[in-house]
């Protein structure tokens, strides 16, 4: 089988940039920072939408008389009856939301060498790698369909891990650190509609929470597992 990847040996700077993955339901850019990587999540049912209104009994009538006025050439007319008779009667979707940002903080600049990021198009594997301060680090990300799952992963081949992870959306209710996961919950923009995304951290190092945030240290690798649910 052909190797298909795509690379790029500069830093990204904008989201255009960045590095996708997805499983169907549960999706992501990765920004492939060095000294912070920043996940834009994302979940299929995260919609924002109108409350829904009554139907009009005269449906049926309104809808012949919209269809005649176009018929008649008569736009203006049909778009204008259209609004008065079914301005109220649906639940209009507004726009796709993101689910926000998961950032992870690994250092405390983005000078490094040897910087390369890419994604594998047959594995679906998006990965980075790059040399700083006498370690080696590469970092994948992919999206598991059978395990309904997104799977970030970084190693250091010396120097240990210092971490934080943290996430940021506008309407989060509330952002909870247990243990090594951490849980948030968050509405859309528009419709209140409830969210909830959370990140589980597994490593044989250390993990402390503090006001919602989750800390990695002593290790050389660790692994974050991220989902995304709706209510």
């Amino acid at each position: 089988m052909r190797n298909y990847i795509v690379y790029d040996n500069t830093q990204p700077t904008r989201w255009e940039e960045s590095t996708p993955v997805g499983n169907g339901r549960l999706g992501a850019t990765m920004m492939c920072g060095v000294d912070e990587e920043v996940l834009y999540l994302n979940e299929e049912t995260v919609w924002s939408s109108h409350n829904c209104g009554v139907p009009n009994p005269n449906m049926a009538d309104k809808l012949a008389a919209i269809r005649q006025l176009f018929l008649d050439g008569k736009p203006i007319e049909g778009d204008k009856l259209a609004i008065e008779s079914f301005g109220d009667c649906f639940s209009r979707i507004r726009s796709y939301e993101t689910a926000g940002t998961l950032h992870i903080g690994l250092h405390d600049n983005a000078r490094c060498k040897n910087y390369r990021h890419e994604l594998d198009l047959v594995k679906g594997i998006a990965s980075v790698s790059y040399d700083k301060d006498g370690s080696h680090y590469t970092r994948e990300f992919f999206a598991s369909a059978p395990d309904d799952v997104m799977v970030w992963r970084v190693t250091s081949s010396n120097a240990p891990l210092n971490a934080w992870i943290n996430f940021q959306r506008e309407y989060t209710l509330s952002v909870e650190s247990e243990g090594n996961t951490l849980c948030a919950v968050a509405t859309t923009v528009f419709g209140n509609h409830k969210f909830c995304v959370k990140a589980q951290v597994i490593t044989d190092g250390k993990v402390t929470c503090c006001d919602g945030d989750l800390y990695v240290s002593d290790t050389r690798c660790f692994t974050v597992l991220i989902t995304i649910a709706t209510q």
